[in-house]
């Protein structure tokens, strides 16, 4: 991290507002970082925070991809969504960016071949200005989806990211809430590359929210996963959380 941010940290906090100084471009190579989801059912064993529910799925190596909607309404010339952009990354962990043709129900296969899914975009849409069903961006054989666009959004979520090849991302800050009166005991996941996984439980809510600002952002390495999961001993938990940092070249 460079001198003139950690000075800045240290005579501000991170909670003065240092991200939004990364927003507006007052340090050039930092790339800011918002991840943010909702689990609306969290039962008692842990799930990730993402709109699809359940555990998210990683691929254990690279391949291409299969994009379809609930609904026929997102296809090339319908009045939903008509393309998608996907970001993620490829084998060597390098960033790429495609654009996919909907075609409704029928799936399409990506041209890229991908290691890890980052995120996906409506890019351009019919009289309905969004899509009009339930994207979701699966593996090759079509049974795990990896990504997911809910109906009328427009962009996935998920709080959940791999770190580029060359890149270091540091975690400044979490948000996380309980909204239907269970408790949810929510965690962050962290996979070095080459390394086993390790788990830190960061709080326990029930119908609150909880903030938590880290005083020197939490450094995660190159070709590594970070990914937020929450667990409910009542189940039916509504989990949400949001995650902020950023990233910036080695």
């Amino acid at each position: 991290m460079t001198m003139q941010i950690q000075n800045y940290m240290k005579e501000l906090g991170i909670s003065a507002g240092i991200l939004s100084l990364i927003g507006m471009g007052k340090f050039p190579g930092l790339i800011p970082v918002r991840l943010s989801g909702i689990n609306a059912d969290v039962d008692t064993t842990d799930e990730g925070i993402w709109e699809k529910g359940g555990a998210f799925t990683w691929l254990s190596a690279a391949e291409k991809l299969q994009v379809k909607s609930s609904d026929g309404k997102d296809t090339s010339d319908g009045v939903g969504a008509r393309t998608i952009e996907i970001t993620g990354l490829d084998a060597d962990y390098a960033i790429q960016t495609e654009t996919v043709i909907m075609s409704g129900a029928a799936a399409k296969e990506t041209a890229n071949t991908y290691l890890r899914f980052l995120g996906a975009e409506v890019k351009t849409v019919g009289t309905e200005l969004d899509n009009a069903g339930n994207i979701t961006i699966n593996d090759n054989a079509d049974t795990n989806t990896i990504g997911y666009i809910p109906a009328g959004y427009n962009k996935s979520s998920g709080v959940y990211f791999t770190v580029p090849v060359g890149k270091t991302l540091y975690v400044c800050s979490l948000n996380m809430s309980e909204s239907n009166i269970k408790i949810a005991n929510f965690a962050i996941i962290y996979k070095k590359f080459g390394s086993p996984l390790t788990k830190s439980i960061i709080c326990s809510i029930e119908n609150n929210t909880s903030n938590i600002f880290v005083e020197f952002p939490y450094k995660i390495e190159e070709k590594s996963d970070v990914y937020v999961v929450a667990a409910s001993p009542d189940s039916d938990a509504y989990a949400s959380c949001i995650l902020f940092g950023f990233y910036e070249t080695n």
